[in-house]
């Protein structure tokens, strides 16, 4: 059915495509599809290292079970199979009406596999980021939908095929080999050198108190992006806060409108987890916090606190020899709140 709706998989090229077309022996079992273009055209400066790395990838690869980690895709009638992207589609009122004088922009966005059926296992949460909007104007409703335009999400346009390696693949000893070898190398063969510019931009959507629209990432910096005047979404680049941010920032950051100051929290797994916040589009001030190995994904604040989450859900390499999810619930481990109390100045460790 998919094949039926998205069309064939997207593959371009031959053997010979990525650098010089002196040609690549790969055994047939093993092979590989490669882009119709040069390594200059894909930004590769060692295209017989990134041939090399494609090769190992897709070996390691054979040895994984792509179809049983796709069960996402066909429940709740697949409501989270991949979409293709859309403009200026006119929505049709089923009863009643738009109430007069309603203007504004309904917005989602969630992962969207760009090439489908996939040739590498994936997670629900794979798959590059896409913005929906619903633009509400003079009486009448228009839907678009269009990809957040990210580094990793261009490289794998002009590759062709899937590049960068997924959490669906981090499954089994074969897994493990790709988190920690396959990943960076292959990220670093693609020209993506800062670790906070590499990810999908898939998980939420934040409006900042200085305008900006963000399309955010567990483990980057925000993603700018930006809606036309018939309210589809255009891309800008990441956002690193005018040089202040250093480190990633969570999916999930927290504005008061009433004070314009932003707070989010980050990590670095299992080596560190900080508390940060933004006053007029710049980093003032993080501080770094004693909770590195959870599954830390949210936070919250009030008019008088910043308050952010040690909750039962933990993470462990183990997990992804032994085929586990990447994060397991601990009954050992009890959920904690880190309370802070906005009135006591800079932010502080002793302070939570």
């Amino acid at each position: 059915p998919f094949r039926r709706r998205h069309g064939a998989r997207r593959f371009v090229g031959g053997p010979g495509a990525l650098g010089s077309s002196a040609g690549f022996f790969v055994p047939r079992v093993f092979s590989i599809v490669l882009p119709a273009m040069g390594g200059d055209a894909l930004g590769i400066t060692r295209p017989v290292e990134a041939r090399l790395a494609a090769v190992i990838d897709r070996m390691l690869g054979a040895l994984q079970d792509v179809p049983s980690s796709l069960k996402w895709a066909y429940d709740l009638n697949g409501g989270l199979s991949p979409a293709a992207v859309a403009r200026d589609v006119p929505l049709i009122l089923r009863s009643g009406q738009l109430p007069p004088g309603l203007e504004g922009v309904y917005m989602r966005i969630g992962p969207n596999a760009t090439f489908w059926p996939p040739s590498k296992r994936m997670h629900t949460f794979d798959g590059d980021g896409m913005v929906h909007s619903v633009r509400i104007s003079g009486g009448s409703a228009v839907y678009h939908c269009a990809y957040m335009e990210t580094p990793r999400f261009k490289f794998e346009q002009r590759y062709g095929a899937e590049w960068f390696i997924r959490l669906g693949e981090y499954h089994g000893v074969v897994g493990l080999l790709k988190a920690l070898v396959m990943a960076p190398w292959k990220a670093r063969l693609a020209g993506l050198l800062n670790p906070f510019e590499a990810g999908p931009a898939n998980t939420a959507i934040n409006y900042t108190p200085d305008g900006k629209l963000w399309a955010n990432h567990e483990a980057d910096f925000p993603f700018r992006f930006w809606l036309d005047a018939a309210g589809c979404p255009r891309s800008c680049g990441h956002d690193d806060l005018s040089g202040s941010l250093r480190r990633s920032m969570s999916a999930h950051p927290k504005v008061d409108q009433r004070t314009g100051e932003i707070f989010f929290h980050g990590r670095q797994l299992t080596k560190r987890f900080y508390v940060g916040r933004i006053v007029d589009g710049k980093l003032a001030e993080s501080v770094d916090l004693e909770m590195p190995d959870g599954f830390h994904h949210d936070m919250f604040i009030t008019e008088n606190y910043v308050v952010v989450i040690d909750g039962s859900t933990r993470f462990g390499p183990k997990a992804i020899v032994e085929k586990k999810p990447l994060w397991m619930f601990k009954p050992t481990q009890k959920l904690r709140f880190g309370v802070f109390p906005r009135s006591a100045g800079p932010l502080a460790a002793e302070g939570f």
